[in-house]
C-alpha cells in the first residue's frame, strides 16, 4: 500500500495510467502522505507568521500608542476666573473650585452635573506692603498641607512664580494668608471644602449642602490630618475657638481657649512658615522670648504645642571648605591643567565676600508642653529640646523633631522613645511633607545626610542609608520606600556652600526595600518629585532652559517592580495644577484643564 496503493505493482500502475483509468489514492502511499505533511506544514508556517504578525503589531501598537497617556478631555478656563482650581476625583470627575462657585464636571458627557455658587464673608481687605507680603498657598505650612499629588510640590519650592505675587496681593485684616475661595479638604460621597468662614460638606451626586460648620472669623490657623481637621479663629478676641471637625463622619468638637499674649504678639498667633529658615540674628533672648504656639491636627485629637525659649545658643561653623595654602589666583602657577582648581577658589571667595562663608546652626535649648484638645482626656508633657521645635503628626504616632534629635509621642500624648541624628533636620519642611514616614513597624526619618529606619515600638535602628539632599520619603502599598533626593556627598550637610565642581548635586528617585534598606532600583537625572497614585507610580520634574529661556514639564510613568521608563510626557511650559488618580492625570493650564488617560493591562 505504501509503494503502489490500490494497485498490485508498478506495471499496473503504469497501464492505468496510460489507458487513462483513475484510480483512488490511498493514505497510505508514501508520495501521498508526504504531500499531506508539506501541506500541514506550510498552513502552520503561515498561521504562526500570521499570529508572530498579529503580536508584534499589537507590541508595537501598545507601546507606540495604546499605554501612551492621551486627551481625553478638555476644559476651557476663563480668563477672567482667577484663582479657579481643578480637582481629578476619579476617572470620570473633575471638580472646579472657584472662588465663588462650585461645580462637578462629567467627563463621559463633558458637562458640569451640578453647580452650587458659594457666598463670600464679608472682609477687610488691605494691602500688604512688599516686606511683610503673606505666605502664598504654594508655600504656606500651616494654612493647608500640600497633597501628595499637589502641583505646588516640587514646582514652586525654589522659584516664585508670577502667580505667587497675583494671590499675594491682599489679605483679609487679620485673616489667614492664601485662604480667599473653597479649598478641597476630602473626597468621598461626601465633598468636603474648606471656606474662609466655614467647613462644608457637598453631596457628590447632587451637589446638595449636607453639613455647614461655621467658622468664627477670623480664621488664624488650620491644619489637617488624615482623620480630621483643626481650625482656629477669632484671635483678634481675648478668647480663640478651636475646632476639630473628623473626616469623613463630621462630628463637631469646640473648645475656647484664652490667648497665650496680647493680640498681635508672636505668642497670639502661629509660628511662621515653615519654608523660611530661622535667622540666627532674628533670635530673642531668653528673657524676651514670647511664648510661640501651634494647633496641629493629630488623628483623634489636636496637639496644642507651646515652644519656650530657655537658652539662645547658635553655632557658627564654616559654610563652605577653608582654603589650603596660597591661593593660586595669585601664585602666578595658574595653567590650563589647573583651571579647574582656579574656578573653585574663585566661586568660594565669591560665596565669601557677599556674607555666604558661614552657616548658623540653631542649637538652642527649648521647653516644649504638649496637650491633647478636643479628644480623649490626656495627661500634657512638658521636656527640653535642642533646636526649633517642630510637630509631625502620623498614623500612630506623632514626632518631635528639633536640630538634631526627635522624641515619639503615641496619640495619648505618652513618650515613647528618643533618639538622635547624626546630620541636622532639613529646614524647609513642611506638616504635608514631613522629614519622617511611618508604616506598620517601621519609623522612618531622615536629616540632611542620612535616611534610618527605626523599629516602630522600641525605637531599635534597623538600618541606615546614607545620601545627602534627600527631601521626601512615601511608602507605596507594598511597603516598598520611595526616596527623592538630589544626590550629594554627606559631609555637604556640614558644608552647604562647599563648591565641587565635579559632583553637582544630580535629581534622584530611588526604591528601597523596607527590610534591609538595599537599593532596588534608581532613576537618576530625570525627576525631583515622585507620585503614587494606586498602583501607578510617576516621577515629575519642571526645570528652566539654561541656554534658552522657557520652562519645561517632563512627567514619567515608571515600573514598580524595576524603575523602568515606560512613557514620557513633554510640555514646554509648567501646569499651574496637578492632580493624579490611578491611570488618569490631570494637567492645569493658564487657558485650560486637560485630562490624560492611559490604557493598563
Amino acid at each position: 500500500m505504501e509503494l503502489h496503493g490500490y494497485t498490485c505493482s508498478v506495471l499496473c500502475c503504469a497501464r492505468a495510467e496510460r489507458e487513462q483509468i483513475p484510480l483512488p489514492h490511498s493514505e497510505q502511499q508514501r508520495h501521498v502522505a508526504r504531500q499531506s505533511a508539506r501541506r500541514r506544514h506550510r498552513a502552520l508556517a503561515w498561521s504562526v507568521a500570521a499570529l508572530a504578525a498579529a503580536l508584534l503589531g499589537v507590541w508595537a501598537w501598545w507601546n507606540l500608542v495604546g499605554s501612551r497617556p492621551r486627551v481625553v478631555f478638555t476644559l476651557p478656563l476663563s480668563a477672567q476666573a482667577r484663582g479657579t482650581s481643578c480637582e481629578l476625583l476619579g476617572p470620570t470627575e473633575v471638580l472646579i473650585l472657584q472662588e465663588r462657585r462650585v461645580a462637578l464636571v462629567d467627563l463621559g458627557s463633558g458637562r458640569e452635573r451640578w453647580a452650587v455658587p458659594v457666598e463670600a464673608p464679608v472682609q477687610v481687605v488691605r494691602p500688604v506692603p512688599p516686606a511683610t507680603r503673606p505666605v502664598t498657598p504654594a508655600r504656606a505650612a500651616e494654612v493647608a498641607p500640600l497633597r501628595a499629588d499637589s502641583p505646588l510640590t516640587g514646582l514652586l519650592d525654589d522659584t516664585e512664580s508670577e502667580f505667587d505675587q497675583q494671590d499675594g496681593a491682599a489679605v483679609a485684616e487679620g485673616g489667614l494668608p492664601g485662604v480667599s475661595g473653597p479649598r478641597l479638604l476630602r473626597a468621598g460621597q461626601e465633598l468636603w471644602l474648606l471656606l474662609p468662614d466655614r467647613i462644608v460638606a457637598l453631596d457628590r451626586q447632587t451637589g446638595q449642602r449636607r453639613r455647614d460648620i461655621p467658622l468664627p472669623p477670623p480664621l488664624t490657623a488650620f491644619s489637617q490630618h488624615d482623620a480630621a481637621v483643626a481650625a482656629v479663629t477669632g484671635a483678634s478676641q481675648q478668647v480663640r475657638t478651636v475646632t476639630r471637625v473628623s473626616l469623613p463622619e463630621g462630628a463637631v468638637t469646640t473648645i475656647q481657649l484664652p490667648l497665650a499674649g496680647p493680640p498681635g504678639s508672636v505668642g497670639a498667633g502661629v509660628r511662621a512658615s515653615a519654608g523660611t529658615r530661622p535667622r540666627a540674628t532674628a533670635l530673642p533672648t531668653a528673657e524676651d522670648a514670647p511664648l510661640q504656639e501651634e494647633f496641629i491636627a493629630a488623628g483623634p485629637n489636636i496637639v496644642h504645642m507651646q515652644t519656650r525659649l530657655l537658652e539662645r545658643r547658635v553655632v557658627r561653623r564654616p559654610a563652605g571648605q577653608p582654603a589650603g595654602g596660597a591661593s593660586l589666583l595669585e601664585s602666578g602657577r595658574l595653567s590650563a591643567g589647573r583651571s579647574l582648581d582656579a574656578a573653585r577658589e574663585l566661586l568660594a571667595e565669591m560665596r565669601g565676600s557677599d556674607g555666604g562663608g558661614m552657616v548658623d546652626e540653631d542649637s538652642s535649648r527649648y521647653r516644649v508642653t504638649l496637650s491633647r484638645l478636643c479628644g480623649e482626656a490626656a495627661p500634657d508633657w512638658t521636656g527640653e529640646i535642642i533646636g526649633p521645635p517642630r510637630l509631625a503628626a502620623l498614623r500612630t504616632v506623632d514626632v518631635l523633631l528639633g536640630g538634631r534629635e526627635f522624641i515619639v509621642f503615641s496619640k495619648a500624648n505618652t513618650k515613647r522613645w528618643a533618639a538622635k541624628l547624626t546630620y541636622p533636620i532639613s529646614w524647609g519642611w513642611t506638616p504635608g511633607r514631613p522629614p519622617c514616614a511611618e508604616s506598620a513597624d517601621a519609623l522612618y526619618v531622615f536629616d540632611e545626610g542620612m535616611l534610618t529606619c527605626f523599629e516602630l515600638a522600641s525605637g531599635q535602628v534597623r538600618w541606615r542609608f546614607t545620601s545627602g539632599g534627600i527631601s521626601r520619603v512615601q511608602l507605596d502599598g507594598g511597603g516598598k520606600v520611595y526616596v527623592t533626593a538630589h544626590a550629594t556627598e554627606p559631609a555637604q550637610a556640614d558644608l552647604p556652600q562647599a563648591v565641587n565642581l565635579l559632583k553637582r548635586p544630580r535629581p534622584v528617585l530611588l526604591q528601597l526595600d523596607p527590610a534591609s534598606g538595599k537599593v532596588l532600583w534608581q532613576l537618576t537625572d530625570k525627576a525631583d518629585t515622585c507620585i503614587l497614585a494606586g498602583r501607578f507610580v510617576y516621577a515629575a520634574r519642571s526645570s528652566s532652559g539654561l541656554l534658552s529661556p522657557g520652562a519645561y514639564f517632563n512627567l514619567y510613568r515608571l515600573d514598580p517592580a524595576s524603575g523602568r521608563e515606560l512613557w514620557h510626557y513633554h510640555a514646554d511650559r509648567w501646569p499651574r495644577q496637578t492632580g493624579y488618580y490611578d491611570n488618569s492625570f490631570l494637567l492645569q493650564w493658564p487657558e485650560a484643564a486637560q485630562v490624560f488617560r492611559f490604557s493598563t493591562l
